[in-house]
């Protein structure tokens, strides 16, 4: 099960850079296979860092998964010169996954299973803190 499309690019990064992007011969016209393959590898990456801690495929990505693919994705559109914004979105994409797969950080929308037993990672406030426990 594919995580972005096509429509995804166009709709984040408009479709007039994608075609260029895709044109990889010069004659206005999107070569067969350029964006499918640019989302495949995104995703197999994606997927990579993913399994460390969860089943892929994740059977409903969340906008920030879909994000973080997009902005992979696009980075492996540019052949050449590849512009400051898109190598700096490349990066954190790719270093939210690393830190995904040690256990450093989460990705929203993502349950991480174990076994039988499923976490979910919340924004709430620590019950057990070093100082509530300091008495005991």
């Amino acid at each position: 099960m594919p995580y972005i499309t096509q429509a995804d690019l166009e709709t984040r990064y408009g479709a007039k850079e994608v075609l260029q992007l895709a044109d990889r011969d010069g004659d206005q016209v999107q070569d067969t296979g350029v964006i499918e393959a640019a989302i495949a590898d995104a995703e197999s990456v994606a997927d990579s860092y993913l399994a460390e801690r969860v089943t892929v495929p994740v059977s409903s990505p969340s906008n920030d998964l879909i994000k973080m693919i997009c902005d992979i994705a696009r980075r492996y559109l540019y052949t050449n010169q590849v512009p400051d914004n898109v190598k700096d979105n490349y990066n954190a994409a790719m270093k939210r996954l690393k830190a995904f797969a040690d256990g450093r950080g989460g990705i929203d929308g993502i349950v991480e299973t174990g076994g039988d037993l499923a976490v979910i990672k919340t924004n709430h406030t620590r019950v057990f803190t070093e100082a509530s426990l300091s008495d005991y």
